[in-house]
């Protein structure tokens, strides 16, 4: 299995899990730009994988519209699109 190494560089303040979030969202991003499916996620995010598996709740308004951006994207790959 070949892997890919990238760095992304944000041009704006944010507190950690909005950082989490964009950073996942960005990953997310490069995978479909180098259509590399099947997708295995590994991450030590655990806001991340915690609210995505349902283990935590996502409370603020702001990390509530970050789930739903992953689940959008997970849930369009997992039906093929």
């Amino acid at each position: 299995m070949r892997g890919y190494a990238y760095g992304v560089h944000f041009e704006f303040l944010a507190i950690n899990n909005v950082a989490e979030f964009e950073a996942f969202l960005a990953g997310l991003g490069l995978v479909e730009a180098l259509k590399t499916y099947p997708l295995q996620i590994h991450s030590d995010s655990h806001l991340i994988i915690g609210q995505y598996q349902g283990l935590y709740k996502a409370k603020n308004p702001t990390m509530l519209k970050y789930l739903q951006k992953v689940q959008r994207y997970l849930s369009k790959k997992d039906k093929g699109k």
